[in-house]
């Protein structure tokens, strides 16, 4: 099987190495598995204080703030999972301890892990290629109509995700396509009685600010603006500028959990996500010496919404 990535990138990763440092690169990819794991229960508390605070008010200013708290939690659980996929959670191989953490990270959103294992690996393989990469042949907006991008960013974005994933399914061997069918009715299932436990215990207005808003309405939205960093778009047609650079910032560190790496990420995959704003710090000589253009996501809002700049094409902007 041909990866494009591969084939397209073995010069330019030399040379990135080459500037970085065998040593540095060493240290970059060091596993902490205490690091990962502290991360981790963060996550887990603000789901369980944001619920506390939505279980016990009827403020609608608090019932807004912790269910949007809570949505982005719950989206950072992909970051997680990302993580767990590439098998950076731990020094040595643990197949069942990482793929327990799979299944944790997954259940909040009820993704199969076995598709967003196989999706996002291909799109790793693949990034450049119109109909290899199914983020970019199957999820993208195929249409530049702004109508279409918003509603990447509401509960509607659940269907388009969900129809795509089905698409690429197709394409998945028989073995593969039951395993993730399997995990798919097993955490809707879980889903389902949640709900009806939810509405048992309190209601429609409990199911609402509880699961409803975090879910539906905040999850959407952060995925939407995460998303826009990843390869919408371009610096350049050359493979280094196939992906969105964000400059970091404490701020959107934060917010995405290190996930606005992800220029950095498909550069080293194998850097765990608290190394790559040291590995960025390492690789801004490079992106200088070759017209990397920086971002921010408010900029991207704004160039993909109201300038309706299409997906995976140069936006123009000072390069730095």
């Amino acid at each position: 099987m041909e990866y494009f990535w591969a084939n397209n990138t073995k010069s330019l990763i030399d040379e990135l190495k080459e500037e970085i440092g065998i040593e540095n690169l060493t240290y970059l990819k060091e596993k902490k598995p205490s690091i990962h794991l502290a991360y981790s229960a963060r996550q887990w508390i603000f789901l369980i204080i944001s619920l506390y605070f939505l279980l016990k008010t009827k403020n609608i200013f608090i019932i807004l703030f912790f269910s949007s708290f809570s949505g982005l939690t719950i989206f950072n659980f992909l970051t997680l999972l990302h993580e767990a996929l590439h098998n950076l959670i731990f020094k040595k191989n643990k197949p069942f301890l990482n793929n327990l953490f799979m299944i944790l990270y997954s259940l909040p959103t009820t993704i199969s892990p076995t598709q967003f294992t196989k999706w996002h690996l291909d799109h790793h393989s693949q990034l450049g290629s119109d109909v290899e990469d199914p983020k970019r042949d199957k999820l993208a907006p195929k249409k530049n109509s702004r109508v279409l991008k918003l509603l990447y960013f509401t509960p509607a974005l659940f269907f388009i995700y969900f129809n795509a994933q089905k698409k690429e399914n197709k394409k998945y061997p028989i073995k593969v396509q039951k395993k993730i069918k399997i995990e798919r009715s097993l955490f809707i299932s879980i889903h389902l009685l949640i709900n009806i436990l939810i509405f048992y215990k309190g209601g429609l207005f409990l199911w609402f600010k509880v699961y409803f808003l975090p879910l539906f309405i905040f999850f959407p939205l952060f995925f939407g603006l995460n998303r826009m960093g990843q390869h919408y778009a371009r610096s350049s047609n050359e493979p280094i500028g196939w992906t969105t650079f964000i400059p970091g910032s404490f701020f959107w560190d934060f917010l995405f959990l290190k996930s606005n790496y992800h220029l950095e990420h498909h550069l080293f995959p194998m850097v765990p996500f608290y190394n790559l704003p040291k590995l960025q710090r390492f690789l801004l000589p490079s992106y200088k010496k070759r017209g990397i253009i920086p971002y921010n996501f408010i900029e991207l809002f704004y160039l993909f919404i109201f300038k309706n700049k299409m997906v995976y094409t140069i936006w123009n902007k000072n390069v730095i």
